[in-house]
């Protein structure tokens, strides 16, 4: 029998994002860094290894396997996507490409949701951030088994900021707040700074 309180959404959610972020941590740096992010309400070590424990198997899953596979061209034939959304997949590629890693990012995942936001969203960086960021609430509740409820931050798609408010949303929910040394993205929200009117 369990000990204690069931583990919430949202620590579940923190658990998989920090465990996906640093593969090569043991599971008491993981769950440290929790408890870090969380100020001191991590769960004990053997609820987080038992979860990381499902993680790592559902992420094994072909269908889950599939979605992280990079997107190009020839994936359409099995992932297929609107016509009018390929130029706009092609640029965020060339983004990448461009970026100082000089490495392709973009997954099927986030190519799927490109797809669904790009009559949204016209700045390609801002629709490149928005997409990463559903993708990622969207690994995270699947390999949680948890509803993929987007509303909160869908409610956020009418400012003109709003790509980089759900992008912010999602990450500090996910990450905490140290997500944004990553310099992948903050060159991603310059480039979006630099191209609003």
């Amino acid at each position: 029998m369990a000990k204690g309180p069931r583990m919430s959404n949202e620590m579940q959610q923190m658990i998989t994002a920090v465990f996906r972020n640093h593969r090569d941590w043991r599971i008491k740096e993981i769950q440290a860094e929790v408890d870090r992010l969380t100020e001191g309400k991590a769960p004990g070590i053997s609820a987080v290894q038992k979860l990381l424990s499902q993680i790592k198997s559902r992420e094994t899953e072909p269908q889950f396997k599939s979605l992280d596979r990079l997107w190009s061209l020839g994936t359409l034939s099995e992932h297929p996507m609107p016509p009018e959304v390929i130029p706009k997949l092609l640029e965020i590629q060339g983004l990448d490409l461009r970026s100082q890693s000089k490495s392709r990012t973009l997954t099927i995942r986030q190519a799927q949701w490109v797809a669904r936001l790009h009559m949204h969203q016209t700045d390609i960086s801002l629709l490149y951030l928005t997409a990463m960021a559903y993708a990622i609430y969207e690994e995270d509740c699947e390999l949680t088994r948890q509803q993929c409820d987007t509303s909160e931050f869908d409610a956020q798609l009418s400012d003109s900021m709003g790509a980089v408010t759900v992008f912010r949303m999602v990450f500090d929910r996910l990450l905490g707040k140290d997500w944004n040394k990553d310099e992948r993205f903050i060159k991603l929200l310059e480039e979006s700074r630099d191209n609003q009117p």
